[in-house]
């Protein structure tokens, strides 16, 4: 190593070998030397002169399996921790508040300060990295500027977001009225919600998955549950256009049932704001509409339209 630091003019600057790489030791006779140490340059320099303190991501190459080791990631997040100012060093309070700094770490930063392969061994996910390096602190995959790689294929991740989101809207058991004991899921918020409202809050990723549809979306989490889709604003404008009678035919029902409808005459005197009050989409509300979705259910009615109100 002395004798091909003299033919590479090394002079006393052992810093000069982070840029030679495994083909100039090859091509300079040391390929027996190289394979003794594993095909790492890094771990012939440390044999050699292990006075000099080594930085093994200073060369072009890692050493192999260098990152399979926990030890030596940590080492790498502790020292990038260090660059980007988040201190690792302080109490548990104020750790934890340093540690939120993690989330707002892009991935091209980890890579543009030596973090390629890393990124790269944990599947190009830094949350995958955090929660193998720092395991003690509980990361939320949804505060990164990115979810992680595929997280919205999971249907239990799809369901995870979804339970918070509930909580966050009312979503949960109410007593049925007259029957004493009894609770029932109230899922009455979930036809108020809009997609812009699921994007705001960090669910971009899972509605891309269903095409920005929020029925599709609740439909395919919570199987169990069966969602009237005339509620849904946007799935009532399709249901208006189509001939789709048994989803109308279960939203007449429903009406009828809610104001105590028994006579074809009683269609009539139903106005706007009763509908609205109990949850009728605005595409129903009108009675022309209204009238129209009674006439495809039942061809043989005779209603007229009347003004709308």
């Amino acid at each position: 190593m002395d004798e091909l630091g003299k033919k590479l003019e090394m002079g006393d600057n052992l810093g000069g070998w982070y840029k030679v790489s495994n083909k100039t030791l090859i091509e300079n006779g040391g390929k027996a030397l190289l394979y003794h140490h594993n095909s790492s340059l890094f771990q012939i320099l440390k044999s050699v002169y292990p006075d000099f303190p080594w930085d093994p991501l200073k060369f072009p190459q890692a050493p192999r399996n260098h990152w399979t080791s926990i030890e030596n990631q940590k080492l790498f997040m502790d020292e990038l921790a260090k660059k980007l100012g988040i201190n690792l060093e302080g109490k548990e309070v104020e750790l934890a508040k340093e540690m939120e700094k993690w989330y707002k770490v892009s991935s091209r930063q980890l890579i543009s300060n030596g973090g390629k392969a890393i990124f790269a061994h944990h599947k190009n996910s830094l949350f995958e990295i955090l929660r193998s390096v720092y395991p003690i602190y509980q990361w939320d995959p949804l505060k990164f500027s990115k979810a992680p790689q595929n997280y919205w294929s999971s249907l239990s991740n799809q369901r995870a977001f979804m339970d918070e989101l509930g909580k966050k809207l009312g979503v949960k058991m109410v007593p049925v009225p007259g029957e004493s004991g009894r609770l029932e899921l109230d899922i009455s918020p979930w036809y108020k919600v809009t997609k812009q409202y699921v994007r705001n809050q960090g669910g971009g990723g899972i509605l891309d998955v269903y095409k920005g549809s929020v029925p599709s979306l609740l439909t395919a989490v919570y199987p169990e549950i069966k969602f009237d889709m005339w509620r849904f604003n946007r799935s009532a404008r399709k249901l208006k256009k189509s001939d789709n009678v048994k989803d109308l035919g279960d939203m007449l029902s429903y009406i009828a049932s809610e104001l105590n409808i028994s006579e074809p005459e009683q269609w009539k005197r139903i106005s706007a704001d009763q509908l609205k009050a109990i949850g009728i989409s605005r595409t129903f509300q009108k009675r022309a509409t209204l009238m129209e979705a009674l006439t495809k259910e039942i061809p043989s009615t005779k209603l007229e339209k009347g003004s709308d109100s």
